[in-house]
């Protein structure tokens, strides 16, 4: 990883403690927050891409997971912008994108369980199903 076993639970806490203070300083210059995970998806792709130069990896889950990431950020601008808000309706771009986030999440989950089953079995680096 990037990051050395022992230092990873203080990079965990500096991300946490970051990402809590960017969000409010959004919120205090009146940006959406739909910013943070048009960036998060970014990060993602970019550190994928870098990581596939060191050691291939399938990329089924996550793009999967990323797809589903757009659609609930997609879904999410939608009701945002109000270009889809009906307020009456069962269906609402902010549930839909909790759902699609969350799905989204299990997809990335799935990935990166994968590559820590075949990181610790020496095995090829292989999807597995749950």
């Amino acid at each position: 990883g990037w990051f050395a076993r022992e230092r990873q639970k203080a990079v965990f806490v500096c991300l946490c403690v970051t990402g809590t203070l960017l969000v409010h300083l959004m919120y205090l210059a009146q940006l959406k927050f739909q910013f943070i995970i048009a960036a998060a998806v970014l990060v993602i792709v970019v550190s994928e891409v870098r990581a596939r130069r060191i050691q291939p990896v399938p990329w089924g889950n996550l793009s999967v997971g990323l797809a589903l990431l757009c659609v609930a950020q997609a879904a999410s601008l939608a009701d945002l912008t109000r270009v889809y808000c009906e307020p009456g309706s069962w269906l609402q771009g902010h549930a839909v994108w909790h759902v699609m986030s969350a799905v989204a999440l299990y997809f990335a989950c799935r990935h990166y369980r994968a590559l820590l089953t075949a990181e610790f079995s020496g095995a090829a680096m292989v999807q597995t199903d749950p």
